[in-house]
């Protein structure tokens, strides 16, 4: 702790003093004049700074208050301004004053009790919208940092050399079947085949492709030396990525796509607990919109699309608007009257007729929630239960189970585990690309349910005549799509890479929500029974296995995102989360938008929350914004984002 009686030489030079009057010992001793302009227990001044203001190192970014403290203004409590706030060295009669504007934050008693130095702030401040000449200014920084980027490559001169060969032998290694790899890696897809051919004649992919395979490096071997190597590789790679999003004229490259998509998998490597992937997902997203990219190889752009349209579909169902895929565009490419083609094969058809009804589902939530919002309006409960029933007869197994069966490679020998009597056993695929694709046909079945659970249980009547199923037969497939997702997880490898870890945690917690709606759907259904029969022995037989498997499936989440470091996540928020993605009404605490800037040289996630039931229909997306800036988001988990935006004064709180 400091002491306030030091003498000002010994002050000064930072050294400890004995505090003798009239001249201390050391002062003393360097024949040195002693003078005392700090007195015992007391302060020149009180600063006022409000935390809003300072960065997360501590610098202000604002003009400090400063309120002087004189001797006479401690000894004569009653001559001092109420402006200005009063030490006093007895604790019990220190006060400050009590403007409507400000609040006690803390306080410290000094070490011989003699005083106590309180800290002030605003109770509230005000948000302050950047002023327009920041704005001009930011813009000017960010176009002069463009063209500085645009010059230096002007000097660069990029030409085949040994540095890009030595980079296609390192990638092809990746490639070969009887690498450690192989199947980690193309849980990408099949088209990073193609990036060997490309390195060297695309600088934006030839540092997105050095960036990838060294992050591939750390994720083996996490040296310091691999990890310095790979963030310098990162810096120019970035670099090459600016450039090339610059150059875009009226459509994205190929070229831009594919580095983009590198990148991302390197940032899932390199640790998906800093969220840099995220910003590569939501610019893919971006890329591929239109479905419009200059110089695509067609076979090979469609199977990165399978790979990342999955993302915002899931987004856009919880956030409460359409998908961007859904559009004329991937409507019709997908459509089962386009696939009839003898062109397309049997992974290529399969994509795409799950394309086809995941990006409806979006559409359908929407619709739902408008219906539920609208009790007395037919038309929208019809076409609801419309879309559904096209989107359940185009999901149907015997469109799918040929190439489920045959992708299957092995079945592993029962299982020793808390579930081993209803899962029975784990399943593997003959390639990782596979696994992807009959994961997210399940997910889909999953998905789909729970929206039809939705109508039966507010429209019990309207869905009774329509074509749907009946509600056994829709929990029997909801829940046997939920123990394939089950059984997948417990035929992955002993140690799985991020890039399997993170296309399995989606449909794995998906499949919570089918548990979920088996519990409701037996316990609404025993409510009615005779509990002599048979049948009711056998509901709560299926109940209690219904609740080990979401238990069961929570954990196995949560230790999924301790291997990825993020936060783990409770019940209450899957849940939560689940329903809105089966219609029901929008989770208040979860973003209508997210996006990503920087503060500090971090990168900090900014929530947006919209009236989404503005003229009260929830697809339209008028009304106020709000925007929160959240810094470490791969700390937030669910349960954790919703009390920070309450606590910030987010939807949640209101």
């Amino acid at each position: 702790m400091r002491r306030l009686g030091k003498c000002d030489g010994c002050r000064q030079r930072k050294v400890k003093c004995d505090e003798k009057k009239p001249s201390c010992g050391g002062c003393q001793k360097g024949s040195r004049p002693c003078n005392y302009s700090y007195p015992q227990g007391q302060g020149f001044a009180l600063v006022m700074q409000n935390p809003s203001q300072m960065t997360r190192y501590g610098r202000s970014m604002a003009t400090l208050t400063i309120y002087p403290l004189s001797s006479s203004q401690a000894r004569d409590e009653s001559s001092t301004p109420d402006s200005v706030p009063v030490f006093s060295p007895d604790p019990a009669i220190a006060r400050t004053p009590d403007p409507s504007d400000l609040h006690l934050r803390g306080g410290m008693v000094a070490a011989d009790g003699r005083g106590v130095f309180q800290t002030l702030a605003p109770v509230k401040v005000k948000a302050r919208k950047p002023s327009k000449k920041v704005e001009s200014y930011q813009r000017r920084r960010c176009q002069a940092h463009l063209l500085r980027l645009q010059q230096e490559a002007s000097l660069v001169s990029h030409r085949p050399s040994s540095p890009d060969t030595r980079l296609i032998a390192m990638f092809i290694g990746l490639l070969r079947p009887d690498s450690t790899n192989y199947q980690h890696l193309f849980t990408l897809g099949d088209w990073v085949k193609s990036i060997p051919s490309r390195i060297g004649s695309s600088p934006v992919v030839t540092m997105a492709a050095e960036f990838f395979i060294q992050s591939f490096d750390v994720y083996r071997d996490k040296t310091h030396s691999n990890q310095a190597l790979a963030l310098r590789t990162k810096s120019k790679a970035l670099k090459e990525l600016q450039l090339s999003v610059v150059a875009t004229q009226q459509h994205p490259t190929y070229d831009l796509v594919i580095a983009t998509k590198l990148h991302y998998a390197a940032e899932v490597l390199l640790g998906v607990d800093n969220m840099h992937y995220a910003i590569h997902t939501l610019g893919l997203t971006d890329l591929l919109k239109s479905g419009l990219v200059s110089g695509a190889d067609e076979g090979n752009f469609w199977n990165i699309i399978d790979n990342t349209y999955i993302d915002d579909i899931t987004i856009a169902m919880t956030a409460g608007r359409l998908s961007v895929y859904d559009n004329d565009f991937y409507l019709s490419s997908t459509h089962p009257a386009a696939l009839t083609s003898s062109t397309l094969t049997t992974v290529q058809r399969t994509t795409r007729a799950m394309m086809h009804i995941l990006i409806h589902l979006p559409r359908l939530i929407l619709t739902i929630r408008h219906a539920l919002q609208s009790p007395g309006d037919v038309v929208v409960l019809a076409s609801a239960i419309s879309i559904a029933e096209n989107l359940w007869l185009l999901t149907e197994q015997s469109h799918f189970a040929g190439f489920i069966e045959a992708s299957i490679a092995t079945v592993d020998e029962p299982i020793e585990d808390a579930v081993a009597d209803i899962l029975l056993h784990g399943v593997r695929f003959d390639t990782a690309q596979n696994m992807v694709i009959c994961t997210r046909y399940w997910l889909l079945q999953v998905l789909l349910s729970g929206t039809i659970d939705t109508l039966y249980r507010r429209f019990p009547h309207a869905c009774a005549l329509s074509l749907l199923p009946d509600p056994e037969t829709l929990h029997r497939v909801d829940t046997n799509a939920a123990a394939q997702l089950g059984r997948v997880v417990l035929g992955l490898d002993a140690d799985p890479s991020p890039l399997t870890l993170v296309r399995t945690h989606g449909p794995l917690s998906g499949s919570i929500g089918a548990w979920h709606r088996q519990i409701r759907y037996l316990s609404s259904r025993l409510s009615f029974s005779d509990d002599s029969t048979t049948d009711h022995s056998q509901q709560i037989n299926d109940l209690l296995a219904a609740e080990r498997m979401k238990r069961w499936l929570l954990a196995r989440c949560n230790v999924i995102l301790k291997r990825l470091n993020i936060s783990r996540v409770d019940e209450r928020a899957w849940l939560e989360a689940l329903d809105c993605m089966a219609g029901e009404e929008l989770v208040d605490w979860i973003p209508s938008k997210v996006s990503f800037g920087s503060e500090d040289g971090e990168i900090v996630m900014k929530l947006e929350y919209s009236d989404r039931t503005a003229n009260g229909d929830p697809r339209s997306m008028g009304g106020t914004t709000r925007v929160f800036n959240v810094q470490n988001p791969a700390k937030f988990g669910p349960q954790h984002l919703r009390e920070w935006v309450k606590g910030n004064g987010g939807p949640a709180s209101q």
